[in-house]
Order: C-alpha cells, then sequence, then structure tokens
C-alpha cells in the first residue's frame, strides 16, 4: 500500500466516526426535547379535561423527534481534505496531512513533496481513531434525567377531572355506543325488510347514517340530541304518510285482541310443550290421579321400610317380602301407563340386599320422579284442553287475525284444486269453510270478495278459476301482512330512536357493553355474573364476553349470603353424610342427574301437523304482543314457517 492510500483510508475511517459522533450528538438532543415533550403532554393530560389519545400523540411526536435528530446528524458526509484539517488541528500535526494532500495535486513530483507526503503517512500511522473521536455522554444527560424522572412520577398522579368533565367524558362514550347500536339495529330492519318503498328505506337510511355518526364522529350531547330528535320525526312523518288502511288496522287489532285473551293460556301451555319437545314422546295414557295414588303409596312404603330400621326376624322379612310385592306392583303399573319411574328397580334391589339406607334413597328418587311425571301429565292435559280453543279454520283465523296461518290455509286449498285429485267430501268441507270464512274476511280490504268469486267458480265446479281466485285472495292477504310487517319495522326503529334519545339525555348508556363495576346496581350495563343479568326484555342482542374470575371480586353493597344457605351450617335428614364404597364397573351405564321428564317414555297422540299448527299459532300470537323481543323476531318468525314445510 502506498503511502497516499495509507493517508486516504485513515482519513475516510475518521471522517466515517466524525458522522457517527455528530448523530451521536443529534441524538441527545433529540432526547432532551422528546423528555420536554412527554412531560409538558403528560401534565396536559393530568390537569386538562383531554381525552387520552393525546397521550398517543405525545409519546409518538417524543419518540419521533429523536429519530429525525439521529438521522438530521448523520445527514453531512465530509471530504477529505475538511477531515485532514480537522486532524491536523485536533492532533496538532500541523498541517502535515492537508499539505500532504494538496501536494498530491500538482502533476510534477519533486524529492521535497515525495519527502512530505512520506512524514505525512508517518503520522497518519500513529494516530488513534478512538481516541481522537471518543463517544461519551453528554452534559445534558443530567438534565434528560431529570426530565425524565419528574415525567415518570407525574405519571403516578391520578387525573384532575371536574364532575362536568367526568359527565362530559361518560356521554361522549355513551354517543359512541349508542351509534353503534342504533346503526346496528335499523341495518338489521333494513335487510329484514328488503321491499319497503323508497320513502321508508330513506327514513331508514337517515337514522342509520345519524348513528354511524355518532360512532365514528362522537359529537357533543346537544348535538347528538337533536340529530335524534331529527331522525324521530322523519321516521314519524313516514309513518304518518304510510298507507295504513283499515284492512291493516283490523288485521293488528285482530291480533291484539285475540293474543291478549290468550297470553296467559300461551305462558302455561309453554312450559310443556319445550318440555314434550324435549322428551320426543307423551303417554296417551297418562292418567296425573291416578298417578298421584302410586306417589302416596311409594311414600307409605318408605316410611314402613324407615321405621322397621335394621330390625331382623320373621316379622321383618314378611314386611320386607310385602313391600317388595307392592313395589313390584307399583312397577307394572307404571309399565302399563308407558312410564319408567326412577329408583323403583335400584329401591326393590336395594331391599333384596337388606340395605334399608340405599332403598330409602331410591325411594325419595323414585317419588320425586313420580311428581315430575305428573306435574308434566297435568300439563299435557291442560295443553290438551287449551288446544281446542285455537283456530281450526279459515274463519276463525280471520276473525284472531292470525294472518300468516290464514294465508297457509289458502295456500293449502290452492294446492288441492292445482292437483286435482281432491275428493268430493274434501270439496264440500272447502266450500263449507269458505262460506263461513266470508263474513269475517270483510275488514280485510278485497280479501273477502276474493274468497267469494272463488266459492262461486267452486260451485260451477271449475277448479282452475276457483283456484286462481284463491292465489288472488292469498296475494291481498300478503300485501295486507307486508304493509303491516313493513310498519312494525318503522316503529321498532323510532322507539329505539326515542329510547336512545330518552337514555343520553339522563346521562345513562344505551347499549351494550363490559362492566367496569361487576354486579352493577339496575340501569347500568350488563355485568360480570356478580348477582345482576342482562335484560332479556331489551331489543338489543346481548354482548358475548370472555369468562370472568370472580374470584377476588368484593361487593360491600351485596348480601354475600345466598338463598340456599340454611344458617346454622347443618344439613337435612336426607342428606346426612354416608361411606358408600363404589367400584367401576366396565360396561355398566353412566351415573346421570335426574331431570324433570326425562325418564317418561311412550307415544304421542298428537300428529306433527297439529302440533306445528299449535305451536306457530302461539308464536305468532307472541310476536304480535311483542312477548319476543324485537331483535329475534324475524329468526322466530322463520323458524316456525319452517316447521310448515
Amino acid at each position: 500500500m502506498s503511502d497516499l492510500q495509507l493517508i486516504q483510508n485513515k482519513l475516510e475511517a475518521i471522517s466515517r466516526r466524525i458522522r457517527l459522533f455528530k448523530g451521536w450528538q443529534a441524538l441527545w438532543n433529540g432526547l432532551l426535547l422528546a423528555s420536554i415533550v412527554y412531560l409538558v403532554t403528560l401534565a396536559v393530560y393530568k390537569f386538562l379535561p383531554v381525552s387520552s389519545t393525546v397521550l398517543v400523540w405525545g409519546f409518538g411526536s417524543g419518540t419521533a423527534l429523536m429519530i429525525f435528530s439521529f438521522v438530521f446528524g448523520l445527514r453531512r458526509t465530509r471530504s477529505l481534505p475538511e477531515v485532514a484539517r480537522w486532524v491536523d488541528i485536533q492532533g496538532n500535526l500541523k498541517e502535515r496531512l492537508s499539505t500532504a494532500l494538496d501536494l498530491q495535486k500538482d502533476s510534477v513530483q519533486t524529492p521535497w513533496s515525495e519527502l512530505v507526503l512520506k512524514d505525512a503517512a508517518e503520522q497518519a500511522r500513529r494516530l488513534d481513531t478512538h481516541r481522537l473521536v471518543g463517544f461519551h455522554v453528554p452534559r445534558i444527560s443530567r438534565v434528560i434525567l431529570v426530565l425524565l424522572a419528574a415525567a415518570f412520577s407525574l405519571g403516578f398522579i391520578k387525573e384532575y377531572r371536574t364532575p362536568a368533565q367526568l359527565q362530559a367524558k361518560v356521554d361522549k362514550e355513551n354517543i359512541k355506543e349508542t351509534g353503534k347500536q342504533i346503526a346496528s339495529f335499523v341495518k338489521r330492519s333494513l335487510d329484514q325488510h328488503p321491499k319497503l318503498d323508497q320513502e321508508s328505506k330513506e327514513a331508514l337510511l337517515n337514522a342509520e347514517d345519524l348513528g354511524l355518526k355518532l360512532a365514528n364522529l362522537s359529537p357533543g350531547k346537544s348535538e347528538a340530541l337533536k340529530g335524534l330528535e331529527n331522525a324521530s320525526k322523519k321516521l314519524e312523518d313516514q309513518l304518518k304518510k304510510m298507507d295504513q288502511t283499515a284492512a291493516v288496522k283490523q288485521l293488528q287489532k285482530a291480533a291484539q285482541e285475540h293474543g291478549a285473551k290468550d297470553a296467559s293460556q300461551n305462558q302455561t301451555q309453554q312450559g310443556s310443550k319445550e318440555q314434550s319437545a324435549q322428551n320426543g314422546s307423551q303417554g296417551a295414557n297418562v292418567d296425573s290421579k291416578k298417578m298421584e295414588e302410586m306417589q302416596k303409596q311409594m311414600a307409605d312404603l318408605k316410611q314402613q321400610m324407615a321405621k322397621m330400621g335394621e330390625k331382623t326376624g320373621p316379622e321383618a322379612d314378611a314386611a320386607k317380602e310385602s313391600v317388595k310385592n307392592a313395589l313390584s306392583n307399583l312397577s307394572k303399573q307404571s309399565a302399563e301407563m308407558g312410564q319408567q319411574v326412577k329408583g323403583l328397580d335400584e329401591a326393590i334391589a336395594a331391599l333384596q340386599a337388606n340395605q334399608t339406607d340405599l332403598f330409602i334413597k331410591n325411594m325419595d328418587v323414585a317419588v320425586q320422579d313420580m311428581e315430575k311425571m305428573k306435574d308434566l301429565a297435568q300439563a299435557m292435559a291442560n295443553q290438551q284442553s287449551s288446544s281446542e280453543k285455537q283456530a281450526k279454520d279459515l274463519a276463525e283465523q280471520f276473525k284472531f287475525g292470525q294472518g300468516e296461518l290464514a294465508k297457509a290455509s289458502l295456500d293449502k286449498m290452492i294446492k288441492d284444486l292445482k292437483d286435482g285429485k281432491i275428493s268430493a267430501s274434501d270439496l264440500a268441507r272447502m266450500n263449507q269453510e269458505l262460506k263461513k270464512a266470508l263474513d269475517p274476511a270483510k275488514p280485510y280490504g278485497g280479501v273477502s270478495s276474493k274468497l267469494d268469486k272463488a266459492l262461486q267458480k267452486l260451485g260451477k265446479g271449475d277448479n282452475k278459476e276457483s283456484s286462481a281466485a284463491l292465489q288472488e285472495a292469498s296475494d291481498e292477504l300478503k300485501k295486507l301482512l307486508d304493509q303491516m310487517d313493513d310498519s312494525q319495522a318503522l316503529m321498532a326503529s323510532l322507539e329505539a330512536l326515542k329510547k336512545a334519545e330518552q337514555a343520553l339525555a339522563s346521562g345513562k348508556s344505551f347499549g351494550t357493553g363490559e362492566c367496569k363495576n361487576p354486579g352493577g346496581v339496575p340501569g347500568d350495563k350488563s355485568g360480570r355474573g356478580v348477582g345482576t343479568w342482562t335484560d332479556e326484555n331489551s331489543w338489543i342482542y346481548p354482548k358475548q364476553t370472555p369468562l370472568e374470575d370472580n374470584s377476588l371480586v368484593n361487593r360491600p353493597d351485596r348480601d354475600p349470603k345466598a338463598n340456599l344457605d340454611n344458617g346454622d351450617g347443618q344439613l337435612a335428614d336426607n342428606l346426612a353424610p354416608t361411606k358408600i364404597k363404589g367400584k367401576f364397573s366396565p360396561g355398566a351405564s353412566m351415573p346421570s342427574v335426574t331431570l324433570k321428564g326425562v325418564s317418561i317414555k311412550g307415544t304421542s297422540s298428537v300428529s306433527y301437523k297439529e302440533a306445528a299448527a299449535a305451536a306457530q299459532s302461539d308464536a305468532q300470537s307472541a310476536l304480535n304482543h311483542d312477548q319476543v323481543p324485537r331483535a329475534y323476531q324475524a329468526s322466530v318468525k322463520d323458524y316456525f314457517d319452517d316447521m310448515k314445510k
């Protein structure tokens, strides 16, 4: 390597180190500015009513300042002559390196220039780059440390907010949540009613836009209330403009009157219907009175064996044999009724093994199971008697305002006429049913006239024209049902806007969300399962939240004692602890929990069509009277409509 190349390489290495050193100095200057920004940002957030987003912007800006300062310090690249002059000054080399570089510019080399170059190369070899350009912590680091310590300490200070500022923050969160719920609800209404007229769609779209604005922009409380009021007014005006014909009003009125009359009946029937659906069978020959006698007899046998205890001898053996025969007789009676009493066979086996305690426990299970079967039998009897009051023909369906069932009946008649395989007796029955339905159908617009036309064509034997007239009546009824459904959709959206307006005006949240106060007081959002539940009557979908660990939750405002605590810490007599040696039996039945009606077996005497019609009638009545939350009404309606197929 020549002397010139040695000098140039040394100067290039020093140039790179000088550049890094300038970046190092600029980084500390940027850290100083960032520390000031951090401290000011925290102070502003702690003492002024600003959003927490100011922290994100503040810390982001401070970090960006440090990066920018470092890059800014690295921006400049120095030439070799500049570096040579800087090294001559710092190393006290008396311009040896800079003179050597200048002499190399001349094309003519003299002995004197070669001597200068050789001397400069010797000095370059002796240079210590790290010592010449050394990195060290600057003095401003002390100021930076103080600023960062102050910012760190400030982070532990609680934010100062006046009650008005806290309420404003809560209002902002409530407005945002309200906007989300309104937009979601109105969007579902639009999706479920795609055939709405243009003006109705515009009114709902206006409400949806308002919800999105509240959710994304979070305007002030007064502006949000004004927007809700304007959107509600547009929906009210549209409801007034809608063609609320007398037929639609009559349909709604009849449905409401019939639903109110049968509301209590539907509630009592619901439990038995759900239970029968779970069991999959109902005994046609179930007698609740006979079950009550059997239950009483089993209770007497249990008491008899309890009094006998562990006695032995001929008298005790005779008594046990008598109890065994009585239990066998009860088992046969239950089998004849198509039922299986849980625990009865186990009690007989325990009696044979002379295990009195186990016998008593199994008899308790048998008595409880018989009680459940008796309740179910009574519920079935009530259901059978109340099902006779349901609308059985087209006339009663019009009378009770059951539009969906009436349309289904008309569609069935149309299908029977089009098939061409209807018998004379069925034609006579259809003729009689149409005649009977003429008067109840008069309030429903042109439905009655279409039925009269179908009746006349049917009398002339023209099944094709009769089915066409029935199709016109079905279409007219469908139009009325759609109008009623559309008006209910607008009313539901209007009701949601009114409730949202009332909630925001009172400073409460309107919607679902995670509650930071587990098991809060009524009016709070849904809690974490500590003594409170979400309102089931709300039209808002419940928000699914992850499982919560409530082991450390302390609620001094609520009584920790559960309703099942007996206070004295003593168990009941029939719950006395008993040691039982168990064993695993491969292939044996798994342990089970006795549930209401699970052990009932038998055959159903009710046809599927009758059960489906009764269930659909109950569902339609519940929908007409808002017994089903509005958010779930479409799903319930679709479910029971599918049962007809």
